[in-house]
């Protein structure tokens, strides 16, 4: 489910508590982040023994505000959990959710 429209949640970003939860209550979520765990933990060590010093890893969403966020944030704390060095950088958190929502309800009929 998508936070942006929800008018409570819409001017808030994936490092809100609130959309955190959101996004976390959607009966996809969980099967998705074990998923993605399951996928990356195989792959850390054999980076690390080809001698790689980081990874990349990105995440995207319509807005870049909310779900992406959200998941990075919780994503990344995993890996500290797991012993892992983290460095996560936001592109579009600071996008103005406001203007997209004037623009979505101008395309309305």
């Amino acid at each position: 489910s998508n936070p942006y429209y929800r008018d409570d949640l819409r001017p808030l970003s994936g490092r809100d508590g609130a959309v955190a939860k959101f996004v976390q209550s959607d009966e996809a979520f969980d099967p998705f982040f074990a998923g993605l765990a399951d996928l990356i933990t195989p792959l850390v060590p054999r980076f690390e023994a080809g001698g790689k010093s980081y990874l990349t890893l990105a995440f995207g969403c319509t807005g870049g505000r909310h779900r992406s966020v959200a998941t990075a944030e919780l994503f990344a704390q995993w890996l500290r959990d797991h012993n892992r060095q983290v460095t996560i950088h936001h592109r579009d958190i600071t996008r103005d959710p406001q203007r997209h929502a004037e623009q979505d309800q101008a395309k309305q009929p």
